[in-house]
C-alpha cells in the first residue's frame, strides 16, 4: 500500500513499522533468554498484534518462528523477566486470541510442573521480586483462563509466605545495603512492594474464597503511606527509604517506580476494598502527575519512560472517565512519537550509551515496548499484552 505523507497516522504507522522490521533483522542472534526483560518476547507480541491488525498470516508466520527459536538456546531460567515464565505467558496470550502453535499443551504440560518446583523454591527462599522471583510466575498463572488445584495451592503457599515475611527481619523488599549495611525499603514495582500490591489486587480481582488477602493488601498500602513525602517535596513516593534517616532516592515518572504505579496502587486498593481514604488519597495523587514532565533518562524504555506512561493514563481513563487521563496519555503519545522520529532519523537511538534502542527485542528495555502502546493504543483488544504492567 502506498503511503499518503499528507497523512500523519500512515506516516506514523509507516515508520514504526519500518523500526520493527530493523528490530527483527537485528535480532537474528543467539540469545538464551527468553523473558520480557531480556529476551524476544517482546517482538513476538508485535508481529501477533499486527497480524490481528492487518489479518496477514505471514505476520503470524513471523511471531510463531521466533517463539519456536526461543527455545533453542533455553538454559533452565524459570523468571519472567528473562526465562520460561515471561515464554509462556505469551503462549498465553496466543491461546486466548486463538493463534498458538499446535504443540503448545503438550510442551506446557512438561513445562509447568518444573516451574511450579522453581516457584516454591522462590517462595521459600523469600523471592518474591516480579522480574526474577516467585511474583512474576504467580503472575503468570494469574494470566491463564482457568485455574487448577495446582494453581490455586501455589498461590496460596504465596500469600501464606507473605503474610509471614511482613517485617523488617524477614521481608524481601529491604535490603541490607552499603558500607555501613543500612536498611533499604525499596517501593517500587519490579523489586518493591507496589509491586507486591499490584499483584495481591490481581488475585483479589479473582474472587477466589480460598485467597484471603484483604489485611495484607492493607499492611502494604500502610507501609506505602508510612513512607510519603512531606509537602516541600513535588513527589509522594521516591525509589526506595534508608530505615535508618529515612534518606531517599530522587523520583521521576515512570512504571517502575514513583508516584504514577505507588498512587494507581491506592487508588485501585481503594476501588476493590471499597476504601474512600486510599480512594481519595490515590485519585487526587494521580491527577497531580498529569502537571509533571520530569521522566527518566531512558525515555523510549517501556520500563522507564513514555511507553508506560501512555498506558498508565489509558488505564485510569478507562477506570474513572476523567478526559485528564486521557489528554495526558495523548500528551505522552505525541511527545514519545515525535521524539523517536527526530532521533529515529538521525541514527540516534542508542541505548546505555552501546547497544542500538532499535536493536533491543526485549519487550520492557527494547524497542516492542515503544512500538506497542503507539501502535495499538486505542485498540483495548489489542492491548492484552499490557496486564504485564499488572494494571
Amino acid at each position: 500500500m502506498e503511503i499518503d505523507k499528507q497523512n500523519p497516522l500512515q506516516v506514523k504507522d509507516s515508520l514504526l513499522i519500518d523500526a520493527l522490521k530493523k528490530c527483527t533483522e537485528y535480532s537474528n542472534t543467539v540469545e538464551q533468554n527468553i523473558g520480557l526483560v531480556k529476551g524476544r518476547c517482546g517482538l513476538i507480541l508485535c508481529w501477533l498484534f499486527y497480524y490481528f491488525r492487518t489479518k496477514e498470516q505471514k505476520y503470524l508466520n513471523i511471531a510463531v518462528y521466533i517463539l519456536n527459536a526461543q527455545l533453542l538456546y533455553w538454559k533452565s531460567d524459570f523468571t519472567l523477566g528473562s526465562g520460561m515464565a515471561g515464554y509462556v505467558w505469551v503462549t498465553c496470550i496466543m491461546k486466548k486470541m486463538k493463534c498458538a502453535p499446535a504443540n503448545i499443551d503438550e510442551l506446557l504440560s512438561k513445562i509447568e510442573p518444573l516451574m511450579r518446583t522453581e516457584c516454591i523454591l522462590m517462595i521459600k527462599n523469600n523471592n518474591f521480586d516480579y522480574f526474577s522471583g516467585s511474583s512474576g510466575l504467580i503472575f503468570y498463572y494469574l494470566s491463564k483462563e482457568n485455574f487448577s488445584n495446582d494453581d490455586k495451592s501455589i498461590i496460596t503457599m504465596y500469600i501464606d509466605a507473605l503474610a509471614n515475611n511482613q517485617e523488617m527481619e524477614s521481608s524481601f523488599y529491604y535490603k541490607n545495603e552499603g558500607k555501613e549495611n543500612q536498611l533499604i525499603l525499596n517501593l517500587g514495582v519490579p523489586h518493591g512492594i507496589t509491586g507486591i500490591i499490584l499483584i495481591l489486587l490481581l488475585i483479589k480481582e479473582k474472587n477466589q474464597p480460598d485467597f484471603k488477602i484483604d489485611s495484607l493488601i492493607h499492611h502494604f498500602i500502610e507501609v506505602l503511606l508510612r513512607n510519603v513525602m512531606d509537602k516541600s517535596s513535588h513527589f509522594y513516593f521516591p525509589s526506595y527509604v534508608v530505615e535508618k534517616d529515612r534518606s531517599y532516592s530522587p523520583s521521576i515518572l515512570a512504571w517502575c517506580y514513583g508516584d504514577l504505579t505507588s498512587c494507581y496502587a491506592i487508588f485501585k486498593a481503594g476501588k476493590l476494598l471499597d476504601n474512600s481514604t486510599y480512594l481519595n488519597f490515590g485519585l487526587n495523587a494521580l491527577i497531580k502527575t498529569t502537571y509533571r514532565n520530569d521522566i527518566h533518562a531512558d525515555s523510549f524504555s517501556l520500563c522507564h519512560g513514555f511507553a508506560s506512561l501512555i498506558c498508565v493514563y489509558n488505564e485510569l481513563f478507562a477506570m474513572t472517565g476523567n478526559v485528564r487521563f486521557r489528554d495526558t496519555s495523548n500528551k505522552w503519545k505525541n511527545k514519545a512519537f515525535s521524539l523517536f522520529k527526530k532521533e529515529y532519523k538521525t541514527n540516534n537511538l542508542n541505548l546505555n550509551n552501546s547497544k542500538s534502542f532499535i536493536e533491543d527485542s526485549s519487550l520492557f528495555i527494547g524497542f516492542p515496548g515503544f512500538f506497542l502502546p503507539l501502535f495499538f493504543s486505542k485498540d483495548r483488544m489489542l492491548n492484552e499484552w499490557q496486564k504485564c504492567l499488572l494494571l
